[in-house]
């Protein structure tokens, strides 16, 4: 450990943003092995009754996202493929459905932003995903290319396996939900709390998971 990483010893906040960091570096690639299908066929909008289908029975991710909580980015290339094309004049179409024009990944594990940003640029999102280095309360409160994030002006929110393991679940989520445009959409993959397995167990249990 660099002389300058001891002072991580002695702030609980900081240990467990390191230690959560550490956890997705080996467990992510797992979860993205076994369950990488389903989460594209949920984002295709190909998902019914837990059970991936041929074709769409909903409308595909698309429009202004915000991503919550997507760590070291195992999952955003999955957005790459409905980028927005943009046209000669700078247009492009809007709305759920008509490809993706913004996601916003809100990450506010400092240990985790150099990995997600630079694999922002390996995927080649850069301009189309920007990281939002706060929690979710704090939103609203960001600058981002002059604005803010405003209540009810997001088309999509997506969350993958993060909600099980946040602070104050019933407040965050309701928090979160008033950001979605009136017939918004909600893209949930979540294993709930777990029961079973001490490594999960701890890492929801250090996240104050209800």
């Amino acid at each position: 450990m660099a002389a300058g990483e001891y002072g991580i010893l002695f702030s609980w906040s900081k240990l467990q943003d390191a230690w959560f960091s550490a956890f997705w570096l080996w467990f992510g690639p797992q979860l993205r092995a076994g369950n990488g299908d389903r989460i594209t066929a949920l984002l295709e909008g190909r998902m019914k009754d837990a059970q991936i289908t041929d074709k769409p029975v909903a409308h595909p991710v698309g429009g202004v996202i915000l991503d919550i909580g997507p760590g070291r980015g195992y999952w955003i290339d999955l957005y790459d493929k409905a980028k927005v094309p943009i046209d000669k004049h700078g247009a492009s179409p809007r709305g759920v459905g008509g490809g993706i024009k913004k996601v916003y990944g809100v990450e506010p594990n400092p240990d985790s932003h150099a990995a997600l940003s630079k694999r922002v640029q390996e995927i080649g999102l850069d301009g189309v995903y920007e990281v939002l280095p706060v929690g979710i309360e704090e939103v609203n409160k960001v600058n981002v290319g002059g604005r803010t994030i405003e209540k009810g002006s997001v088309d999509c929110i997506v969350s993958i396996l993060c909600l099980c393991s946040i602070p104050e679940p019933e407040k965050n989520i309701s928090e979160l939900y008033g950001y979605l445009k009136e017939g918004g959409s909600w893209y949930l993959y979540e294993h709930v709390r777990s029961r079973d397995g001490v490594f999960m167990k701890l890492y929801q249990g250090t996240n104050r998971c209800e």
